[in-house]
């Protein structure tokens, strides 16, 4: 019953609120997709550290994958291997052209967190 209220009160209400700090600009659908493509691959591996990298990758005009450097790296071999093994998967995959026509470079991280749940 609270959440048809909570519905209902979104539904009627006639304020618009400002979107957090960190969520204003536009929507870029080249790295929008870049990201999704990257996720989906990345949910495939099973998370075994609370870690992340950061990641610089590089991409032609016309989508493919050119390069990666790590900008961070895990002190956990295991995460730092999973994360190449994914960043090396992704250069036979076709990612979009890029919107520029030309080469374009940008940082993503990819992480882990391990969640526990206790009774």
């Amino acid at each position: 019953k609270a959440l048809d209220e909570a519905l209902n009160a979104l539904q009627t209400s006639d304020k618009v609120a400002a979107p957090k700090a960190g969520l204003t600009g536009t929507f870029d659908e080249f790295r929008g997709a870049i990201t999704r493509i990257i996720a989906e691959r990345w949910q495939k591996y099973l998370a075994s550290s609370n870690d992340s990298v950061e990641v610089e990758m590089t991409f032609s005009a016309d989508g493919k994958f050119l390069r990666y450097n790590f900008i961070s790296r895990s002190y956990d071999p295991e995460f730092q291997s999973k994360a190449r093994d994914l960043l090396e998967g992704l250069k036979s995959v076709k990612f979009p052209a890029t919107p520029s026509g030309e080469r374009e470079s940008f940082k993503i991280k990819l992480s882990d967190q391990i969640e526990f749940e206790m009774e």
